[in-house]
């Protein structure tokens, strides 16, 4: 069972919409205690890279960027650092608004974190594919396309690699190929809002605007701040709008051609 608190009425809203606040009020309180307990661990031991992944995910979350640059300007200066540890934190750095840090600092904090990591965790699939975002985040497509092509021969199956792969041919402008590595993904991935955008992309591109805004339509749902998402959903409809409109006049004309033809 479903329930969407905009359908309900006033009345009913009202008070399930307070029950729903004082629930996001006491997780917020639980996840306050939680890293307060995490920074004291820290404190003790720098190296509790276990207690650093978890603050890095809570931060994360609650979208503390001012902590979260303090914490890559830290880590950013070690030489040992876990891949699990950096790469979370290198998809925050891309993910920073630009008033928090401009873009060229958080590309340059991203790479100092990657290169922080440890020589034998630099092989690692997910040294490669924090490397990759990074790359498409420069614009950097070419170097992209070629790790995902090596890491995708690794592994063909797993789920970020297919979409990592997806979204540098789709940089590439590598329309077809995208939607066959896209495809079978979106299907299986029905509850990642970026795999679906990517793939909504994809299809709009090669003109299947119904498909497409299918895609582009589950993206938003899945995540309503999906600005690209929302923004190629509307061009869609705009687009039919407008094919609707000259097909209307199209037949207003044949009728004031032929008034008595039906």
């Amino acid at each position: 069972l479903h329930l969407d608190s905009q359908e309900l009425d006033p009345q009913t809203r009202k008070p399930l919409d307070e029950i729903l606040d004082q629930q996001q009020a006491q997780i917020d309180e639980m996840r306050s205690r939680v890293e307060k307990f995490l920074l004291a661990v820290l404190i003790e031991d720098k190296s509790h890279f276990h207690a650093m992944r978890l603050l890095i995910d809570l931060q994360s979350k609650r979208k503390a960027w001012p902590d979260l640059w303090v914490l890559a300007s830290q880590l950013s200066k070690l030489n040992n650092l876990p891949a699990v540890v950096a790469t979370p934190l290198v998809r925050s750095m891309l993910r920073m608004p630009d008033e928090i840090q401009s873009e060229a600092k958080r590309f340059a904090m991203s790479q100092e974190l990657l290169e922080s990591v440890e020589h034998n965790e630099k092989l690692t699939p997910l040294w490669k594919q924090a490397s990759i975002r990074v790359f498409l985040s420069m614009r950097e497509v070419d170097q992209a396309v070629s790790m995902a092509e090596e890491i995708y021969r690794a592994d063909p199956k797993d789920t970020e690699t297919r979409f990592l792969l997806g979204w540098c041919l789709f940089q590439q402008q590598n329309y077809l190929r995208a939607r066959k590595i896209l495809e079978i993904l979106a299907i299986e991935r029905r509850d990642r809002s970026e795999i679906q955008t990517i793939y909504g992309l994809t299809l709009m591109q090669l003109g299947e605007s119904d498909a497409a805004a299918e895609a582009l339509r589950q993206a938003t749902k899945l995540n309503s701040k999906n600005a690209i998402a929302r923004a190629a959903l509307i061009r869609i409809i705009q687009k039919d709008k407008k094919a609707f409109s000259a097909a209307l006049e199209d037949v207003e004309k044949l009728y004031e051609d032929k008034p008595k033809d039906p």
